[in-house]
């Protein structure tokens, strides 16, 4: 096991050597090792040009097999071949496995290891113990930053695409964990002040959220109680800077950290924005917390007005179509419509065309997919927002090292709206906790 675990991490060393770690190179060090530790690699003896074969071949524990179909990048397109019938079939379909081990059992004539091997992947097919997948590897400013894998439904009445997998980018390191503990005690000290000087509401926020990051950095499937305290705590926050901030007389009672609290009445803040509002609008998503939800929506959007400068006019349009889908009023289909449009870069004046493109954008895409009720489209735009994420979050060695892009917060909302609409959730990723996705820790204690 010790000497498996040095291979394992030198392969990792080895691969941020190379300089376009894409393809067959990500699959061998990275994708194996993780998704099928100790399977052994079959020599193929297909042409050096790679037509007619497999990329590669693994022989999993079990006796079954891995077929790996390697990409460049994530932006290059899967392959296609003409079958003896004249029929077209693209990589990833049954007819295209079989027609390579129709090519494997050709040479197979001549090479009996071959044939033995395209026996054993036509036996194994037949008994569903075969994992065909295709793996896409992801550059960025010439470093190793993860890849793409998808799982092919190669059953006899199968779909073309069964699972999505994309590796977050970072690991726990050995200080993560004393950090979480630290921002969770600052969190806490900052609420217990928040009685007698509800003003410095706007210092908490930013805290909150980053220990939910940093507790998710350490806990990526939000297995702990620990990171379901630190989300809860965190939409809490964020809920009562709506309710202080809604009225200037009297005093507003909230649940915070496990503890009732009354809180002065404040009056209007521009720091309760229109952008701290979908915070709140994910973190009460993801906690099924219908109550804050309506509350939420209920606040009047001329509230959420920031001075000129401050945000694009889409983030209006996008709060006013949640509004609208939550307490199921008119206007849905127009703000939202209004919300994809001006939010296109050549409209936006303010918001990073990188942050437009990577983050802000792919939420409101994705939501649209929802509402449509579009399985395949859903999960595409699923995984092409996680992706954009990853992207923007590894773009440089700052953000790449920062805390703060430990979970995809909008896309996780929307997936959590989705899964509990009862669309099969195809994207497997610790940027979208699993047990915040599927909603493992509800009823722990009340929020």
């Amino acid at each position: 096991m010790h000497e498996s675990k040095a291979a394992y991490r030198e392969s990792h060393v080895r691969m941020r050597d190379v300089s376009e770690a894409f393809g067959e190179p990500v699959a061998e060090h990275h994708v194996i090792p993780e998704h099928y530790p100790n399977a052994v690699r079959e020599p193929l003896d297909g042409p050096l040009n790679g037509n007619d074969q497999f990329d590669q071949v693994w022989r999993r524990e079990d006796g079954g097999y891995v077929v790996v179909e390697a990409k460049s990048s994530v932006d290059t397109d899967l392959g296609a071949r003409n079958l003896p019938d004249g029929r077209r079939v693209s990589q990833g379909t049954r007819g295209y496995f079989l027609d390579i081990i129709r090519e494997m059992e050709e040479r197979g004539k001549k090479n009996p290891r071959e044939r033995e091997l395209a026996r054993n992947l036509r036996k194994a097919l037949q008994q569903g113990k075969v994992d065909y997948i295709v793996v896409k590897g992801e550059k960025n400013t010439g470093r190793y930053t993860g890849y793409h894998m998808r799982q092919f439904d190669i059953s006899p009445e199968g779909k073309r695409f069964v699972t999505v997998t994309i590796p977050r980018h970072s690991s726990p390191g050995p200080d993560d964990e004393g950090y979480a503990e630290a921002l969770g005690r600052y969190v806490v000290e900052d609420v217990e002040d928040l009685e007698g000087s509800p003003e410095s509401m706007d210092l908490v926020l930013n805290t909150a959220v980053l220990h939910v990051h940093a507790r998710c950095a350490v806990d990526p499937r939000a297995a702990r109680l620990e990171t379901w305290e630190a989300v809860v705590t965190a939409l809490q926050i964020y809920s009562a800077l709506y309710a202080v901030t809604s009225t200037n007389e009297g005093t507003v009672r909230c649940r915070i950290a496990h503890k009732v609290r009354t809180l002065p009445a404040i009056g209007p803040r521009t720091y309760a924005s229109a952008g701290n509002w979908l915070t709140a609008f994910w973190l009460a998503v993801i906690c099924r917390d219908q109550n804050r939800l309506t509350h939420l929506c209920e606040v009047p959007l001329e509230q959420l007005r920031a001075p000129d400068g401050t945000y694009d006019e889409y983030i209006y349009h996008w709060v006013a179509a949640l509004q609208a889908y939550w307490l199921q009023r008119p206007g849905l289909v127009e703000h939202l419509t209004e919300a994809l449009r001006r939010s296109h870069p050549e409209t936006t004046r303010i918001a990073p065309s990188d942050l437009l493109q990577h983050i802000l954008y792919p939420p409101i895409n994705l939501f649209y997919r929802f509402l449509q009720h579009d399985e395949p489209g859903f999960n595409q735009a699923l995984a092409e927002s996680v992706h954009l994420h990853n992207a923007y979050w590894t773009a440089d060695q700052d953000r790449t090292d920062s805390p703060s892009g430990m979970v995809a917060l909008a896309p996780l909302a929307i997936a959590c709206l989705a899964y509990d609409g009862n669309i099969p959730i195809d994207v497997q990723t610790d940027y979208l906790p699993k047990h915040l996705l599927e909603r493992s820790w509800l009823g722990e204690f009340e929020i």
